[in-house]
């Protein structure tokens, strides 16, 4: 008798064990729910502030690879206007790509706000390509004999780390401006 009521006692008992982990797994999938939608609200705003901020091109000398050899170019590449409390830290700017009629920089930095000594790692990544001046319109042929290229970036990838959260996303530029 004393066996047979151990083997309900045990039954019992995994019964109740299974119920609490089931109860807990609901409890884990609801605040995994909620979590990843509080992260997709901090993407899409933080998305929406590098989106609607103001830029300007600057030209930057970068290693580039051409059918003559190594060599550098000038490039206009866009960067972010930013807020007074920003202050940008351990930036670097290269050649990703040895491709002869493309070629892509990568910039690293690391925003540092002065308010909330909040850090913000940012790597961006682009494609560099000829464009006819006063246009976004990419241009087809090999050689430029009447000086109405210019050689920019017009879309940046952005991977922005913020306290551990990795986002990406992408933004495209004006270098009709140009």
């Amino acid at each position: 008798m004393e066996f047979l009521s151990l083997v309900k006692e045990t039954k019992v008992l995994n019964e109740d064990i299974e119920r609490q982990r089931r109860e807990f797994n609901l409890k884990i999938k609801e605040k995994v729910k909620v979590q990843k939608s509080k992260k997709k609200e901090i993407e899409e705003y933080l998305k929406e502030a590098i989106n609607s901020r103001g830029y300007e091109y600057r030209e930057v000398e970068v290693e580039s690879f051409s059918l003559f050899g190594k060599g550098h170019r000038k490039t206009y590449y866009p960067f972010l206007k930013l807020d007074d409390a920003y202050e940008v830290k351990e930036e670097s700017f290269e050649n990703y790509s040895e491709d002869y009629d493309d070629y892509g920089l990568s910039r690293e930095y690391t925003l540092y706000n002065k308010d909330n000594e909040m850090k913000v790692k940012v790597k961006e990544h682009s494609l560099i390509r000829s464009y006819e001046k006063g246009t976004n319109e990419e241009w087809r042929w090999r050689y430029n004999f009447e000086g109405k290229l210019i050689v920019a970036s017009r879309h940046l990838s952005y991977e922005i780390e913020i306290e551990g959260m990795k986002f990406k996303f992408r933004r495209s530029f004006d270098v009709s401006k140009l």
